[in-house]
């Protein structure tokens, strides 16, 4: 009995120990269980803690950050105002000055034109107009600056210095404004009056070395006013103009007003000017200062006047200007006609008239440029400039040219004259060309004449 008593003790002091020893691991395990629990709370808190100053960081940055912005922009916009001052040099056909800020622009340009002539007469046409002289010229010799001011205005002047009086001699010379609500452009000064398109065009691009015979009929530059305004797309132009009659020297010769107007439309344009169909009508009124007088070369600026009404009496004149243009690609055709119905006081009116119509085609592929707000042509550009090194050859032109002009009326015998012209065009690069001129020429009973000339044509 006592044996199984101790028994009993032993095993109550055995199982007794071992629970206490299995107690003081859980107690340990929960002890570092709380232990690695306030790890991790003190990391989050010192997380949290972390995160919350970086939100105080931001904060105060974003704050700061308009005061930043506006200094900055304060800083660029000191340094935009600086460089409105700032002048931009660059080459678009000619010196280009600019300012930063496009308010200001200037292009400086020349033009230098060589001629060369050879001629061939009848001894009955000689014997009328005189002898013409083969021999050579400058033809022109110009400089000129164009540009805007103030984004709106706008400038040109230029002056020839070629010609017999050896003294230059003004040609554009006029201030403006563009973008004038429901009137477009408006000029002010020395300025071609509004009538014909060949009339128009820069002699730098015109087809052949001189302008067609109907030209005789054409005012020239005066001072007067012309507005510009364009339509639907650029599609209808119209030109309106009052002017005094100046001489080569911008002075005035007369006190009496001309009225001028043209209106130009393009009906058929595509393919930026690939192919396009150019109509226009001029009118002119022009009161005189009692005398009125029309001549005309042969399409040849060193040729002797071949018809020539001299100085007659005339109280006004009406001009009349009918043109038109086609041009597909490489192949183009244009026609223009004039006609002058002058009103003679005390003598019978009289009504003079001419016309020309051309044919051109370029082997090169090019197509004549052409500036719908203007109705006028442009610069040829070759699609391949002149060069040995590379073996490109510029452009190559081919035209054909018809011109009338009469002068004869009632007791007036200025005479008739027609011309057949042959021209080929060689353009080694934008800005520089040779042309070659072959004129078939007949003065109406005195007979015929036999031209051949050249230019070396720079202009830029």
């Amino acid at each position: 009995m006592k044996r199984k008593i101790g028994i009993l003790i032993a095993t109550g002091i055995i199982i007794f120990s071992f629970s206490k020893i299995c107690y003081a691991d859980e107690v340990s395990a929960l002890k570092a269980e709380i232990q690695a629990m306030e790890e991790r709370h003190q990391k989050e808190i010192t997380e949290l803690r972390s995160r919350i100053k970086q939100l105080e960081t931001e904060k105060q940055a974003k704050i700061k950050a308009p005061k930043e912005v506006e200094d900055r922009i304060a800083a660029l916009e000191e340094k935009l105002e600086k460089k409105k001052d700032q002048l931009g040099v660059s080459w678009k056909d000619g010196l280009y000055i600019s300012s930063e800020d496009k308010q200001f622009d200037m292009s400086i340009n020349g033009k230098l034109q060589v001629d060369s002539a050879w001629f061939g007469e009848e001894n009955s046409l000689r014997s009328k107009v005189g002898a013409a002289k083969s021999r050579d010229q400058i033809r022109r010799s110009r400089l000129q600056a164009k540009g805007t001011m103030y984004g709106d205005g706008i400038y040109k002047f230029e002056y020839e210095f070629a010609g017999d009086t050896g003294k230059a001699r003004v040609q554009d010379a006029f201030i403006g404004w563009k973008n004038i609500p429901y009137i477009g452009m408006l000029r002010l000064g020395h300025m071609f009056e509004p009538m014909g398109r060949e009339n128009l065009t820069s002699n730098s691009y015109l087809t052949f070395m001189e302008y067609g015979l109907p030209y005789a009929l054409m005012p020239g530059r005066n001072l007067g006013i012309q507005s510009n305004s364009t339509f639907f797309n650029d599609a209808l132009t119209l030109a309106l103009g009052v002017f005094r009659d100046t001489d080569d020297y911008g002075m005035g010769t007369s006190n009496k007003y001309n009225f001028g107007t043209r209106i130009t439309a393009t009906p058929i344009y595509k393919n930026k000017g690939e192919e396009f169909l150019h109509l226009g009508f001029s009118y002119s009124n022009r009161k005189t200062n009692g005398t009125l007088q029309y001549r005309s070369k042969p399409e040849s600026n060193l040729a002797p006047y071949f018809v020539d009404t001299g100085v007659f009496s005339a109280k006004k004149a009406n001009l009349y200007g009918l043109e038109t243009a086609y041009i597909r690609g490489p192949l183009s055709f244009e026609a223009e006609y004039a006609g002058s119905s002058v009103d003679r006081k005390g003598n019978e009116d009289v009504y003079f008239q001419g016309l020309y119509g051309l044919a051109s085609y370029f082997f090169t592929g090019e197509t004549r440029a052409y500036s719908r707000s203007t109705g006028e042509f442009l610069r040829v550009r070759p699609k391949h400039n002149f060069s040995l090194k590379d073996k490109t050859w510029g452009a190559w032109e081919a035209a054909l040219r018809y011109s009338y002009l009469d002068l004869d009326e009632n007791n007036i015998n200025g005479g008739i004259l027609s011309d057949v012209t042959f021209g080929l065009n060689w353009y080694l690069n934008p800005n520089m060309r040779m042309m070659f001129n072959y004129i078939f020429a007949n003065r109406n009973g005195y007979g015929d004449a036999d031209i051949l000339q050249t230019r070396f044509q720079v202009d830029f």
